[in-house]
């Protein structure tokens, strides 16, 4: 857990300012499973990412409400709507205890870079 709390704290120095993230609630102190993002054009970077070598995930990609398992609860497209554009826009970034402190500089370059030129 700690290390996966250091890597988020690269991440959060390392990752340029207008890249949003998904952060933990102030004073909870947070195991750091997923480190995730919010991208308008997400599907876009992921791909360009994935041509650059590095690997993303889209954990949770929709919404609980429209999935088919809840559809007794009644719940239609545009019911919840921002849980519906955040499923759109969030972004895992490679986060294991094993990853590299270099791995997680060249996420970040690269990450920024493609950002900065959209």
């Amino acid at each position: 857990v700690r290390r996966r709390q250091e890597i988020a704290e690269s991440y959060d120095r390392l990752l340029s300012s207008t890249i949003a993230r998904i952060v933990p609630r102030v004073g909870i102190e947070h195991a750091r499973h997923l480190y995730v993002i919010r991208l308008p054009n997400r599907d876009a970077v992921r791909a360009q990412l994935q041509e650059r070598g590095v690997q993303t995930g889209i954990h949770y990609p929709f919404p609980i409400h429209l999935m088919h398992a809840y559809a007794i609860l009644g719940y239609q497209p545009g019911s919840l709507p921002v849980t519906e554009q955040l499923a759109t826009e969030i972004l895992s970034l490679p986060l294991y205890p094993e990853i590299e402190d270099e791995q997680i500089a060249r996420v970040c370059t690269e990450l920024n870079a493609l950002v900065e030129s959209t």
